[in-house]
């Protein structure tokens, strides 16, 4: 009686054929069929995208030389793996569009040809969408998962728009002017453009639109408080040497920038924040190149919360008060 045994090394699929008939036999007396299966692709990522948080462009690394092609699979928020498209050989890019909102999507990817698929997969990559399909990249550091990218919603979760206000811009009433991060009756946020080095690069927002009741994260996110950010640092090393491990290596950043590693993937970028003088001229962008802060949801006084701060001349992250900063969202 014949019987087959598969064996797999380095991803080549041996399979032999040996005889049961005879408790003497070995794998020895056998004889191997080759069965060449393509190697994975690996080093999956995300390909930044000015002005385009919509579409996702994705990028891998071919480790094969004879593949068919490629099966990308995408799994739907908790739902399971499916093949959703098959691309050519040697093809190592391909944009998603047409994002759902309030979505998460995983992605992974095998190659394949006519003896079957690779062995292996290349890594997880995941996204989340906000109200507005922008995308934002999954991290994990330590017990938590965070966006990688800042927040940009132009919706509260309901639908609301959130008011726009533009830099040099404040209302005017009649008792004077008022600041954007004064007005007890609506939230607002302004936006500093775009950057090459990121996608998504900032929207600013006052404290009434972080603590609107109408909510600003999307399900199953949430504005970290400020117990989320003290965690976060002490994973990170506490807060003397987290901020560098949270900022990446980029020439945005203003000269020194010290300790910056970006080891956490946490990706930090130098947004800097937006002030409010008192006067028609409302409100000016600060610390452009040299600082980046982010809110909390954890209440400081009537106006404000918590914040944290990144700097250019520092490896800390710093707990600071100021206003028209900008917003790294949670996973709940």
């Amino acid at each position: 009686m014949k019987k087959k045994i598969l064996v797999v090394v380095m991803g080549v699929a041996m399979l032999y054929s040996c005889s049961s008939e005879n408790s003497n036999d070995s794998v020895a007396d056998s004889i191997p069929i080759s069965v060449e299966l393509p190697n994975a692709p690996s080093e999956l990522i995300r390909v930044p995208s000015v002005n385009d948080s919509k579409n996702l462009r994705f990028m891998w690394t071919d480790n094969s030389s004879d593949e068919t092609g490629f099966k990308i699979e995408r799994k739907v928020n908790s739902g399971p793996y499916e093949v959703f498209q098959n691309l050519s050989a040697n093809i190592v890019d391909f944009t998603f569009s047409n994002l759902a909102a309030n979505t998460t999507y995983s992605y992974r990817i095998c190659s394949y040809n006519n003896k079957g698929n690779s062995i292996f997969y290349s890594n997880e990559y995941t996204v989340s969408t906000d109200i507005d399909r922008n995308a934002y990249t999954n991290i994990k550091i330590g017990s938590q998962i965070w966006m990688k990218e800042n927040y940009t919603v132009t919706k509260y979760k309901n639908g609301d728009i959130i008011p726009k206000m533009q830099q040099g811009q404040a209302v005017l009433t009649s008792t004077g002017y008022v600041l954007w991060s004064s007005l007890k009756d609506f939230g607002a946020y302004m936006n500093s453009g775009s950057s090459t080095t990121s996608v998504n690069y900032s929207n600013f927002y006052n404290w009434y639109a972080v603590n609107d009741s109408r909510g600003l994260a999307p399900e199953g996110w949430h504005i970290p408080t400020k117990e989320d950010w003290n965690i976060l640092q002490e994973y990170l090393g506490g807060s003397l040497v987290a901020g560098g491990k949270m900022k990446m290596e980029s020439s945005s950043w203003r000269n020194p920038n010290i300790g910056a590693t970006n080891i956490s993937d946490f990706s930090g970028l130098p947004s800097g924040y937006f002030k409010f003088n008192g006067t028609a001229s409302g409100s000016t962008a600060a610390e452009n190149g040299a600082s980046s802060y982010f809110w909390s949801s954890t209440e400081f006084d009537s106006q404000q919360a918590y914040n944290y701060r990144l700097r250019y001349d520092s490896t800390s992250l710093i707990e600071s008060y100021v206003q028209g900063m900008t917003i790294r969202c949670i996973k709940n």
